[in-house]
């Protein structure tokens, strides 16, 4: 009798032993998988808000392309004019290092203010003119940053572009 009641309680204990231990597994492969989609869950989440952020710069620096004094300063030249209306809009995107209006035959770098225009700006400023450009990283060192461009039209032909 007691060997019966030993055996049937070892056959028990292994039993409890091995449910247990699956059931240990099957949790812990749903935790991993639980991890793995709070992950990609974040950054999906995280890459909607640059995404979003970057439209609403995007559409507010193209906002700005439209407006008559930003359209009259281009037309009009005149590097005083241009600095205030640079100025003005630098105020409204007070995260924005540099505000830039430049003519649509620009062809050469301005240097003279943080961050420098590099080739990398002045070629996106020549595709800007022939097609919209998505935001872009540019320059290396302190003059690393993310330039945005739009076109500045003037009775549907473009007559410079501001770069942000």
């Amino acid at each position: 009798m007691f060997r019966i009641f030993s055996i049937s309680s070892a056959l028990t204990i292994i039993l409890i032993l091995i449910s247990g231990g699956g059931t240990y597994w099957v949790s812990q492969s749903e935790v991993k998988r639980t991890k793995l989609e709070s992950t990609k869950a974040l950054a999906s989440g995280l890459a909607l808000s640059i995404s979003s952020h970057l439209d609403i710069l995007q559409n507010t620096v193209s906002n700005m392309a439209a407006t008559t004094e930003v359209i009259a300063s281009v037309k009009s030249n005149n590097a005083i004019q241009k600095a205030q209306i640079e100025s003005q809009m630098e105020a409204l995107l007070p995260t924005v290092l540099k505000i830039r209006t430049l003519p649509a035959d620009i062809d050469n770098l301005d240097n003279s203010s943080l961050p420098h225009m590099g080739n990398a700006d002045l070629l996106m400023i020549q595709e800007t003119l022939k097609k919209k450009q998505v935001p872009t990283i540019q320059g290396v060192g302190k003059n690393r940053h993310l330039a945005i461009t739009a076109v500045i039209k003037k009775d549907g032909v473009s007559i410079g572009v501001i770069l942000a």
